[in-house]
This record gives structure tokens, sequence and C-alpha cells, in this order.
């Protein structure tokens, strides 16, 4: 039976970076990103699969371009029983969508942002007989918000507004005391690379065989998710760690520091001393806060 390891993150955290790695070993196949897929069947991993689950699988696996990648038809999707509960059906779909792909692989890996409901939802038993593994990936809040700002899709900024990501950020960190997880810090990942990413091996039981195939995450990753993830193939570069605090406004870092203060200090990052200016640094956060109010920001 393949083995199965979900991961979860926030986005501009390294999970890319870091998948891209572990994709490269030929016993190992990496999903594309499916959130949907969590809505659908992993926030309810013990429920039975219904019929109007499995018609809205249909729908998706027929329009969405998303999922022409798994290359899985409207025939395969009917032909589940609706004695299999949620988690099996996903299990089922993700299992067909790596023999598509890379059919010698036995181990999978599913990322997804909100996978907490389920690492706490789906039953011991399953993740015995499944060999289920749970990682979480984190990464200085302050950066995240740097990359989100600084990344385009389709001509907009991921993310411009603080207070969503220092949001996102607590919520993350409080949903991780769990010792099902396996934590990674995005910053021990790029400054010893070799050590962690030998750690992370260990904790999967994945033997340390890089892959001849051409099958790494980079190389089948659609062409418009190419513009985000544009460093996937380079080394890890120590020098992009902290270059957040040239780069980001004072302003805009005490607003970070101050939402995010008891978690950072849980997590281990140095909180800044910054010069800031207390008028101006109110006038933007009450800016940021009547954003999010009015539904004009969305993440």
């Amino acid at each position: 039976m393949n083995k199965i390891a979900f991961l979860s993150y926030i986005n501009r955290s390294g999970s890319t970076f870091l998948l891209n790695k572990l994709s490269n070993y030929k016993n190992i196949f990496v999903s594309l990103e499916a959130e949907i897929l969590i809505k659908l069947l992993l926030n309810k991993p013990n429920e039975k699969f219904s019929v109007g689950t499995k018609n809205k699988l249909k729908l998706l696996f027929k329009k969405d371009q998303h999922f022409k990648y798994w290359n899985i038809h409207e025939n395969n999707i009917s032909q589940l029983s609706h004695d299999l509960t949620n988690f099996q059906t996903f299990n089922h779909l993700i299992n067909q969508y790596k023999t598509n792909v890379k059919p010698k692989a036995n181990y999978i890996i599913f990322k997804g942002n909100d996978l907490f409901n389920f690492y706490n939802e789906i039953h011991e038993n399953d993740i015995k007989d499944y060999n289920i593994k749970f990682l979480s990936i984190i990464r200085d809040p302050r950066a995240i918000f740097l990359s989100q700002k600084n990344t385009k899709f389709q001509n907009k900024s991921l993310n411009t507004n603080p207070l969503i990501t220092s949001n996102q950020w607590n919520w993350f960190i409080n949903n991780i005391n769990n010792n099902k997880i396996h934590l990674i810090k995005y910053e021990n990942l790029i400054n010893d690379f070799k050590n962690e990413f030998d750690q992370i091996l260990e904790y999967l039981q994945i033997k340390n065989e890089k892959s001849d195939e051409l099958k790494s995450l980079s190389k089948i990753i659609p062409n418009n998710f190419k513009q985000i993830h544009k460093r996937i193939d380079k080394n890890p570069d120590t020098s992009r760690i902290n270059v957040w605090q040239n780069e980001l406004n004072k302003n805009i870092i005490y607003i970070i520091q101050k939402n995010t203060k008891n978690n950072l200090k849980k997590m281990d990052y140095e909180f800044k001393e910054i010069k800031h200016n207390k008028s101006i640094a109110f006038i933007l956060k009450s800016y940021y806060m009547f954003l999010i109010f009015c539904r004009l920001n969305k993440y």
C-alpha cells in the first residue's frame, strides 16, 4: 500500500520549495494543490461518500482546468462505491493520480492550507492502516508578508494587507499544537538544508535515493503557476531570510509584530525594536481593518 503524508502551510512559507526537493526522489510523488478536495472530502474524512459529493467531483474533474493534469475521467468517479468513507475516496483518487503521473512511486505527499480539521478528525486506525504522516512548515510572518506583497499572480500581488497575514499566521500557529505533526521551520531548512532535510526523510522513513525520472514538481507544475514559484529549482539562499528587515516599511513591521507578538516568542522568532511613527501606524492599522471589515481585501 502507498504511504501518504500531508503538509499544511501558509502561502509563501517555502512549501513548494520543500516539496520540489522531495519530488526528486524516485519513490515520492508530490500532488499539485487541490484545496477543493479538502473541503469536499478531508474536512469530514470519516463520513460516508455521498451521492451529492460524487456529483460535485464529477463536475469538478470535468470542468476545472486544474484537474486536467490528474487525468481522471467521469467514469472513474462514477465507479466509486458509496461504502467508502470520504478519506478512502480521497485516497483512491490521489493514488490514481499518482499512477497516472509517477507510477513507480510508493509515497504520496499532498499539501493544503487548511488541513488541521482533517488532522484532528481522521481516525487513529486510518493513520495506522494508511501509514499517514503529518507535516507543517512555518516561516517568519514578516518574511511571509513581504513575499506575498512582492509576488504577482495575474498582475496582482497575492496580498497587500499585513493584518491578513498576521491573522492567518496566528491561526496557523495556534493549530499546530498537535503531537502528530512534524514541524519544519523554513529558516532552519534554508540555513542548514542537509541536516533539516535528512530529518524530514527520517521522519517519513524514506531512503536517500534520488530519482532518475523527470517527474519532479517543477516539471509538472502548470505554466500559469510558475510565475509564483520562480525560485523553485534554486538552491537555498540564506541572504533572503532577513531581507524583510530592509524592505518592509517600519510601520508595517510594527503592525505585524504587535499582532503576532505572543506567537513570535512561542516560535522563537526575534521581536525587533522598531522606530515607528505611532500615529501613522495607527492610521494604517485602522485602514487595513476597514478593508477587511468591508471585505475589500481577500486572500
